[in-house]
């Protein structure tokens, strides 16, 4: 039987949609007025971004993008809070100033400073005053088309991140659809909602989950989870971060021919890995992995591991590989698939 993609149009819309509202939003109101000082006296002005990658990422009028490698950072002057985190989670909320020597800066707070040691800054964030400020993103597309058999595939991956001071939200999607002439449509669709929030304890923090997922390949209808848990960085530097978390959740899950759908009480384990690298162009490999037992079902867990490769070609523009695998090792719905397993390709762009 072939089954419409009903959930996919309205929610592609929607999210393009979005997508150019910030973009033009956050373009229209971004001004360059930081400084850079380099250690061989030139000076750059420009918007501050997010220092990643062992680089301080800057948008400037008349060169785009720019990349400058924190080695040669001496100091930087502007009108912003930057939140500034060391790689033992200390973090400090000021401007960065320079210091006695190449090696040290001053975090100016208020009409006070403090000294750190500019090799063990982990990340530096801009607090922007304005929402739009405060996100960051990308969006990917992939298609392919064959007239043999009118086969028609697509995928679409985006993220947004909001960043403010003691909140961190990230937004999601994940879509892919395929079809066939006299063949099943194949249709997932996963939207989830990450909310961070750094605890009193270094390098703690404490997280909120919320996932929503439609997969024909499993007869899944919608799987709705909401939970709560802890987590601690586990290593954190300016090249690659690796956390891990616990959480409880609850979820409810609607599967093809099964009108009542099912409550379930879940605990988890998951634990994820950014590596940066960067040259001429920025490469970034992140991994999750999380399992997932059933309190309410025993014997009854699941796992879920995505991996994704991004690579910039030119200025904002970059390519994309992503796997995916899940897996049910006793699906509620008899007959129902046990995993799924894909990855995709595209081209995407970032702001």
């Amino acid at each position: 039987m072939v089954r419409a993609p009903h959930s996919a149009p309205w929610l592609i819309r929607l999210l393009v949609a979005l997508y150019a509202v910030i973009a033009w939003s956050s373009e229209a109101t971004a001004q360059k007025t930081d400084v850079i000082t380099l250690d061989n006296g030139d000076r750059v002005t420009c918007e501050i971004k997010e220092l990643e990658r062992g680089r301080l990422r800057c948008k400037t009028d008349a060169m785009g993008t720019l990349y400058i490698e924190w080695e040669h950072i001496v100091g930087i002057d502007t009108d912003k809070t930057l939140e500034i985190e060391l790689e033992s989670g200390q973090r400090y909320f000021g401007s960065l100033q320079p210091a006695e020597t190449p090696e040290e800066m001053k975090v100016a707070i208020g009409q006070a400073s403090t000294t750190i040691r500019s090799r063990e800054v982990a990340f530096v964030r801009p607090i922007n005053p304005s929402f739009w400020g405060k996100l960051d993103g990308g969006i990917d597309f992939g298609a392919n088309f064959a007239q043999a058999d009118n086969q028609l595939d697509y995928s679409l991956n985006a993220d947004a991140a909001y960043v403010g001071r003691t909140n961190q939200v990230r937004v999601s999607l994940s879509s892919l659809l395929k079809l066939r002439d006299e063949a099943a449509t194949t249709n997932r669709q996963v939207l989830g909602i990450q909310w961070k929030r750094p605890l009193r304890w270094r390098r703690w923090f404490g997280v909120v989950l919320a996932n929503f997922e439609h997969n024909d390949e499993l007869d899944l209808d919608l799987r709705a989870l909401g939970g709560y848990g802890i987590g601690r960085y586990l290593a954190q530097t300016n090249r690659w971060t690796w956390s891990a978390y616990g959480t409880g959740s609850y979820s409810h899950e609607q599967f093809a021919g099964n009108e009542e759908g099912t409550n379930n009480l879940e605990a988890g384990i998951g634990t994820d890995v950014q590596v940066f690298t960067f040259g001429e162009h920025e490469t970034d490999i992140s991994t999750s992995f999380i399992v997932l037992p059933s309190i309410t079902t025993p014997g009854r867990f699941r796992l879920s591991f995505t991996a994704r490769l991004k690579r910039e070609f030119l200025a904002d523009l970059y390519f994309a590989v992503d796997l995916f695998e899940t897996y049910d090792s006793k699906p509620p719905q008899e007959g129902a698939k046990k995993n799924d397993l894909g990855f995709t390709i595209s081209l995407g762009w970032s702001y």
